[in-house]
This record gives C-alpha cells, sequence and structure tokens, in this order.
C-alpha cells in the first residue's frame, strides 16, 4: 500500500508538463511586463511573471523532497 498522495507514472509527468508551461508562461509575462515598464506602463505584469517563476521553482523544489 502507498502512502501519501504522491503522484505516479502518468500524472506525475503531466504535472511536470504543466509546471514547466506555468515557468514558460511566467517568464514570458516577466520579460514582456518589463519592456511595459521601461516604457512607462505598469510594474503589474513583470512582478507578477516575478512571483509565477518563483512558485514554479518553489514547487519543484519541494517535489524533490518528497
Amino acid at each position: 500500500m502507498a502512502t501519501g498522495n504522491v503522484p505516479r507514472g502518468f500524472p506525475r509527468i503531466l504535472q511536470w508538463l504543466l509546471a514547466g508551461l506555468m515557468l514558460i508562461i511566467g517568464l514570458a509575462i516577466g520579460i514582456l511586463g518589463a519592456k511595459l515598464a521601461s516604457v512607462g506602463g505598469t510594474f503589474y505584469f513583470a512582478i507578477m511573471g516575478l512571483v509565477m517563476v518563483y512558485r514554479q521553482i518553489g514547487r519543484a523544489s519541494c517535489r524533490e523532497r518528497v
């Protein structure tokens, strides 16, 4: 009997693919948000992209410990 709720097999692959996709989206939002801020726009998207990247890196490191 398995302990905990750690996904195995195909669900785990999907979990990593989703995390990678969210990381790429976060990078894109952060880079384009920084460009927007550099031309006088709001910093919202740059900060949001940074937060998304930070969360995905944090989640990946938490998964490795399990």
